[in-house]
């Protein structure tokens, strides 16, 4: 190949990668955050809507752990 059209196609390659990694590092920094704020809203004793529902929550709660 022609080493011009190289180093077009793989600057355009790596501009395509950093455009994809600063958008998937947005998702990840929304969701962490999202996550953090349901948590200061959730009350420990009291189940969440994002805490899993299941047979032994109650069990988890009375021996003062968080799961």
């Amino acid at each position: 190949m022609i080493p011009e059209r190289d180093y077009v196609i793989a600057k355009a390659e790596l501009q395509r990668r950093r455009a994809s990694a600063a958008a998937d590092r947005l998702v990840r920094d929304a969701r962490r955050e999202a996550a953090a704020q349901s948590a200061a809203l959730c009350d420990p004793n009291a189940p969440c809507d994002d805490q899993p529902r299941n047979a032994l929550r109650w069990l988890r709660r009375l021996a003062g752990a968080r799961g």
